[in-house]
């Protein structure tokens, strides 16, 4: 029960918070203010997902990301009722997730199959885009920003099936989808938006990435040909069998003895 009431703590503050920024009184463009809300609730839904599904460690340091959107949010909206009490509901999320309910629930080492640390860094790296590109313009994301939200969770969502084409599509796709969100952004965010692009490019060419969708052993080893090979229980069987045999014969099959070993004073 305590990871189901962290994970549903996490999530009730964040629909709270993305409530208030969907609503007047923000301090940054309201189409910012929404893209915000929306990158918040799919970055929440994967958190609890992975913390649910696959005890990662990766699950709960996403949702500490998530619980600091929720103060971004809490900085760029009026305080107002709704304000108070997504500020209580992260109160309560912040403490049950830092608790030790969740000890014995989250692994406490990476999975021995999992991907590599870089190729889930790249994942999530993707899905927070949106935040970055709804932080960096002050006019609001237009649809140059837009595109490239949409784009960078698509392309998150195609990196995670795990297939070699879906690595090439963000390799080569992703850095043309910002170049007209870095076009219209003013200096400082063009700059901000620019290094996360090419951060995430980088992790894209990285081994760790390649490795994450093309292992070098993929599956299980292939299984060597048995026919005609025969195995140690055939072969002591039959031994014993003509053992057996030679003894009902008559023939007690001799054992060879040990060579004696000469010392040097008999040899000289």
């Amino acid at each position: 029960m305590a990871p189901l009431f962290v994970a549903a703590s996490l999530g009730v503050s964040t629909l709270l918070w993305a409530l208030r920024l969907a609503l007047p009184g923000t301090f940054i463009p309201q189409q910012s203010a929404v893209l915000l809300a929306l990158d918040l609730l799919v970055v929440t839904t994967v958190s609890i997902s992975g913390l649910l599904v696959a005890h990662g460690r990766w699950a709960r340091r996403l949702g500490w990301v998530a619980l600091g959107m929720h103060g971004i949010a809490a900085a760029i909206t009026q305080p107002d009722p709704l304000w108070w009490v997504g500020l209580a509901g992260s109160g309560i999320a912040a403490v049950a997730w830092a608790g030790p309910w969740l000890r014995g629930w989250v692994r406490l080492f990476p999975a021995a199959t999992g991907p590599p640390a870089r190729a889930v860094l790249l994942a999530l790296g993707l899905l927070l885009l949106p935040a970055v590109v709804a932080l960096t313009n002050p006019s609001g994301p237009g649809w140059q920003g837009w595109l490239l939200a949409a784009g960078s969770l698509l392309l998150a969502a195609l990196y995670a099936r795990a297939v070699m084409p879906m690595l090439w599509v963000l390799r080569l796709g992703l850095i043309p989808l910002a170049v007209p969100a870095v076009i219209v952004a003013p200096l400082w965010g063009a700059v901000v938006l620019a290094a996360a692009v090419m951060v995430l490019a980088g992790l894209a060419w990285s081994a760790d990435a390649r490795l994450a969708v093309a292992p070098l052993v993929a599956g299980p080893p292939p299984r060597l040909p048995t026919q005609g090979v025969r195995t140690p229980v055939e072969t002591g069987t039959e031994a014993s069998a003509w053992h057996q045999s030679q003894k009902e014969a008559g023939n007690e099959p001799s054992v060879l003895p040990r060579p004696r070993l000469r010392r040097r004073d008999e040899e000289s």
